[in-house]
């Protein structure tokens, strides 16, 4: 690679891009000829009424105009939703784009943040980019809590923030409203960011902790349970005091005018979301049900993935993408050898899925005893 003759922000030598799924790297029709079960997208539609009022918001032509840059509607929408005040609610290009802006605005040459593996690694960059630091631990397994860990690093180091994925992913541990609130009092200086990007399928949530911690962030999606991550749209949750310095950097204009939209019908049919998110834990459910019956090693969650441990994964995976079904490997993380992660689709097409990962797994386990 070609070095730049200008001058680039030394933090970025030691930046690692977030690594993509498979089916990042594809075209849009290209996507459309697979079982997409490897990014934790919905794998249905948003609610018809998001696709009726897109198809009105076009009709009129009107993409010459700059979007609302307060998201007031939206904004207030979201507000009766989770049911926080419209001045403790803001909206972002994305939920990554909030962990972007955190850590611009909060983070400093030198500051740490601390976050148990494996998790979500988007956010890993934006802190390295501020010339901020990692400190990392693991737990006992990939999927036990241990609460006491962030007790321990919190009570041994200067902590700047601390980021958790609330469920995890990938492991799906969640902690309990009650050791959020513990970690916000017996540190009020330390920044806490709960990412809830899988709230709504774990039906729990700390967001109404943001009224009483000014050191507390939580951040959401339309990606998921919405079914909107083509769009793009996310948004933070906190007090007004830390929601002023988020916005000195936020650029209102990157919400766009048809994410704005379709968020806002997309809260008008709630039923239509909850409908979506409680066949996905059904389905779930049965599915782990199903794997475990097959003498397979499966982790449940309270989010729209399973994780699943399999011997010689990578050829396994290989086999389902010739059979047009993505997962996604996740067996180089921490604790998380020869796993892969699944997202839970509907029952008719995880019931796909298990036919065709049963025959790649019988033929694996032909060919092992061989």
């Amino acid at each position: 690679m070609t070095l730049p003759s200008v001058t680039v922000n030394r933090a970025l030598a030691d930046v690692k891009p977030y690594q993509v799924s498979i089916s990042g790297q594809l075209t849009f029709h290209e996507k459309l000829e697979y079982l997409k079960l490897d990014w934790n997208e919905a794998t249905i539609p948003p609610s018809p009424k998001v696709l009726r009022a897109l198809q009105e918001i076009l009709a009129t032509g009107a993409l010459n105009f700059y979007p609302d840059v307060t998201a007031i509607e939206l904004r207030s929408k979201l507000s009766a939703y989770v049911g926080l005040n419209t001045e403790q609610v803001q909206v972002f290009n994305g939920s990554d784009e909030c962990l972007r802006i955190i850590c611009e605005t909060f983070l400093n040459t030198g500051d740490v943040v601390l976050f148990r593996e494996p998790t979500y690694t988007q956010i890993e960059p934006f802190i390295t980019s501020r010339g901020a630091r990692t400190l990392r631990f693991v737990g006992n397994s990939a999927t036990s809590p241990n609460p006491e860990r962030y007790l321990e690093y919190l009570g041994k180091n200067e902590i700047g923030m601390v980021y958790i994925a609330n469920p995890n992913n990938p492991t799906g541990v969640l902690y309990e409203e009650a050791f959020i609130r513990q970690l916000c009092t017996r540190h009020p200086r330390t920044l806490f960011v709960i990412d809830e990007a899988y709230s709504e399928f774990a039906q729990y949530t700390v967001c109404q902790l943001v009224r009483e911690y000014r050191n507390l962030i939580v951040t959401r999606t339309f990606s998921k349970a919405f079914c909107l991550a083509g769009l793009r749209l996310g948004y933070v949750l906190a007090d007004p005091g830390l929601l002023h310095y988020l916005n000195l950097l936020r650029n209102g204009k990157d919400v766009n005018l048809l994410a704005q939209i379709a968020a806002m019908a997309a809260l008008d049919d709630v039923p239509y979301m909850q409908s979506h998110v409680n066949e996905v834990i059904a389905t779930r459910d049965w599915l782990c049900d199903q794997l475990r019956a097959s003498g397979v090693e499966v982790w449940n969650t309270r989010a729209n993935f399973l994780l699943v441990r399999v011997h010689d994964v990578g050829r396994i995976l290989e086999e389902l993408k010739e059979q047009k079904i993505l997962v996604r490997d996740r067996s180089s993380l921490p604790q998380l050898a020869d796993t892969f992660r699944v997202t839970i689709g509907t029952r008719k097409q995880m019931a796909q899925f298990l036919s065709a990962f049963s025959s790649v797994l019988t033929g694996a386990r032909k060919e092992k005893t061989s």
